[in-house]
């Protein structure tokens, strides 16, 4: 009884206490069927290790730079088993961006008929993130993860003390806005091509020879344009 009050006070406290503007709680949708890390059945009621709530405490969309702070939820009603909690956002191109740790509350139940055992506990983490402005416009998921020391079985054989580990995401957790720069295409300048300027082809003119008579005197021309002399005659 105590874990249900306690997590309908912390979503009615964070929706009271966040103004209805800019900044409000916005839900982080993890796969229902998959945050369920541990379960045990007794009189055929099933408890569970899984998480519980995650949310922003300002809109997930909006232009960079992105800061905000992330509330998980997580309910260890099966066993005391100790847990440890990883946090990280995945950019659009897959790089993983680990968000610290801010500060960890616990609240722990006992005899109560929603644990497995005794007592059973629920644990608030809260998580910062801080994208820079030129950080990568699109959906970013959120994952998380949970790992602790269990018992691994292969068929009748049992390992105790065993690191177990699992992860579930959330996809489109935080959306970046803005305008995609595209990478500008470099233009290829062609090289300019060097005409040869011509060399002009001399015709050389053939010459003509023609004969010229004064009186008894005859004599040789020979010219490209022969002419005879001044007092001469063209024979």
């Amino acid at each position: 009884m105590r874990f249900k009050a306690f997590s309908l006070v912390l979503v009615v406290s964070l929706l009271i206490s966040t103004p209805a503007v800019a900044e409000i709680t916005d839900s982080v949708d993890f796969p229902f069927n998959s945050r369920t890390f541990d379960s045990a059945t007794r009189y055929g009621t099933e408890y569970k290790d899984s998480l519980t709530l995650a949310s922003w405490n300002r809109l997930r969309s909006g232009r960079a730079p992105f800061t905000g702070d992330l509330t998980v939820v997580f309910s260890q009603n099966v066993n005391m088993k100790k847990y440890t909690f990883e946090t990280d956002l995945i950019s659009p191109s897959g790089r993983i961006i680990p968000l610290p740790l801010k500060s960890e509350y616990i609240s722990k139940s006992e005899y109560s008929i929603y644990c497995y055992g005794t007592f059973c506990q629920t644990i608030m983490l809260n998580y910062r993130a801080d994208l820079p402005i030129e950080s990568e416009i699109g959906k970013y998921s959120l994952r998380f993860t949970a790992r602790w020391v269990g018992v691994k079985c292969t068929g009748t054989v049992c390992e105790s003390g065993v690191p177990l580990s699992k992860s579930i995401d959330a996809k489109g957790a935080l959306e970046i806005l803005g305008e995609v720069t595209p990478t500008p295409t470099p233009t290829l300048t062609p090289t300019p091509t060097l005409t040869p300027t011509p060399t002009p082809i001399s015709i050389k003119k053939s010459e003509l020879t023609i004969n010229c008579i004064k009186g008894k005197t005859v004599i040789k021309i020979t010219a490209i344009k022969p002419k005879c002399p001044k007092g001469y005659k063209k024979k």
